[in-house]
Parts: structure tokens; C-alpha cells; sequence
């Protein structure tokens, strides 16, 4: 009954042009990672969306899904539609180099990417070597770690190596 009820209401909401702003997701209680990574993409996906479409950033920098692997994805106001496919995952490409990249060959380009804390890091030194504009440059802030159970959650790149 509850489906019926959703569907309705979306297409309700599709009429005022809010379509977007209604999901539905199965989740149990012992899923609280999960419920963080549907709330967290639901509005991530918005904002990607708002800043391509306002012209804010002219590429996005983020993930795709490809052959069940997320991979580095350029998501453009052309293909807007694409965006629903934008995934946070543990992966861990350099974003970062590749809109070094995209500047060298466009240096006014506005670019928006997800980043993680290693991300910004890198991203803050390319700025001081003037190889990125900051002001050309937005970020969507990702939680590299996000357990609070354990001391670096999923960032194994902040563990101390283990010898033996």
C-alpha cells in the first residue's frame, strides 16, 4: 500500500515540476550505513544537478557505475540525465589529476568533484603551484570515513602499515 501511496504522491509531484524530491528505499534497522548512503546520494545527486543546470560548474567530477565498478565519470548540463548514475563509493581515483588535466587544456573550465579530505589536500597544493584556478574549482565534500565505531572507518590510507 505504501508503493501505491509513493507512486502517487511522486506523480503528483512531477506535475509541479518536484518529481525528484520523493524516493523510496527498503532499508532495515540493523542498515544504518546503508540509510547514510541513500540520504547522502538523494541529496548529492540534487546538487549535481542544480550546478550543472545553473551553470555553476560546467563538468562534474565523480562516479559511475560501469561493469559493476565504479569509475571516474565526467558528467556534463548535455547529458544531464546521467547524473542519476553518480555513485559514492570506496574508490579512490585521482579526481584531482584528471581536472589538472581537463585545465591544461581549458584553463577556464568550472569544474565540480567529489572529494574526500586526501582530495583537498591535493587539490589545495595544486593551488599554490597556480596549476588550478581555486575559484574555478567546487567541491562536494565525501566522508572518507564514516564510521564511529572504529578509528579511520574505510580509509585505510590512514592506518599505519603493519609489519610481519
Amino acid at each position: 500500500m505504501t508503493v501505491k501511496r509513493i507512486t502517487f504522491l511522486q506523480e503528483m509531484l512531477g506535475v509541479l515540476g518536484l518529481g525528484e524530491r520523493l524516493g523510496l528505499s527498503w532499508i532495515s534497522s540493523a542498515e544504518a550505513q546503508k540509510f547514510v548512503q541513500v540520504v547522502t546520494d538523494f541529496t548529492e545527486i540534487n546538487n549535481v544537478k542544480t550546478w550543472l543546470e545553473n551553470g555553476t560548474v560546467d563538468v562534474f567530477l565523480g562516479y559511475k557505475e560501469m561493469d559493476h565498478h565504479p569509475l571516474p565519470h565526467c558528467f556534463t548540463r548535455e547529458h544531464i540525465e546521467e547524473v542519476e548514475d553518480l555513485v559514492v563509493s570506496l574508490a579512490r581515483y585521482p579526481l584531482e589529476k584528471i581536472a589538472t588535466h581537463m585545465t591544461a587544456l581549458e584553463p577556464d573550465i568550472k569544474i565540480g568533484m567529489l572529494a574526500r579530505d586526501c582530495n583537498d589536500r591535493a587539490l589545495n597544493v595544486l593551488y599554490l603551484w597556480n596549476q588550478i584556478k581555486a575559484e574555478n574549482v567546487k567541491t562536494l565534500a565525501v566522508n572518507c570515513c564514516p564510521s564511529r565505531l572504529k578509528k579511520h572507518g574505510d580509509c585505510s590510507y590512514l592506518e599505519p602499515k603493519k609489519m610481519g
